[in-house]
């Protein structure tokens, strides 16, 4: 578990990840791939389906219903993922590297609105493929 997340927060993420990377699934499904009892899987499945997150579909012919993701959930999912992996790579990072990444995000925040900058991208293994930025605005907003 995350730290500061309760269980109610990690059952409800475990829910929602499944089925953003698996698509529309069973109740038995997803309870299969929570860390928490039946019963408390299908509390949040309700609760995640009043909220607006998840959508039913009632299958009377095969007798098994399907949830799945609103565009709205899935929206947040994809975005709490893509943090978590940005936040990953944050972590792996050489000494060296995080003085770097320091360096492009105070440039980032003292280069006017508008100004384009070039940014080489690791995967890449070409110059040609550096790409063209522009900022669209930056701000602090913490400073320690």
């Amino acid at each position: 578990m995350r730290k500061g997340e309760s269980s109610r927060e990690q059952v409800r993420w475990q829910i929602q990840k499944f089925l953003f990377l698996n698509g529309p699934a069973t109740s038995t499904d997803i309870v299969k791939t929570c860390n928490a009892v039946k019963a408390t899987v299908y509390k949040y499945l309700n609760e995640l389906y009043d909220e607006g997150k998840l959508i039913w579909k009632p299958q009377r012919k095969r007798g098994k219903s399907t949830y799945e993701l609103s565009n709205e959930a899935k929206d947040e999912v994809k975005l709490l993922l893509e943090k978590q992996e940005i936040k990953t790579k944050i972590d792996q990072m050489a000494p060296q590297k995080i003085q770097e990444f320091k360096k492009f995000l105070d440039f980032l925040v003292e280069s006017e609105k508008g100004e384009e900058f070039w940014l080489w991208l690791p995967d890449i293994d070409h110059p040609e493929k550096i790409k063209k930025f522009k900022n669209v605005g930056t701000k602090v907003l913490r400073q320690d």
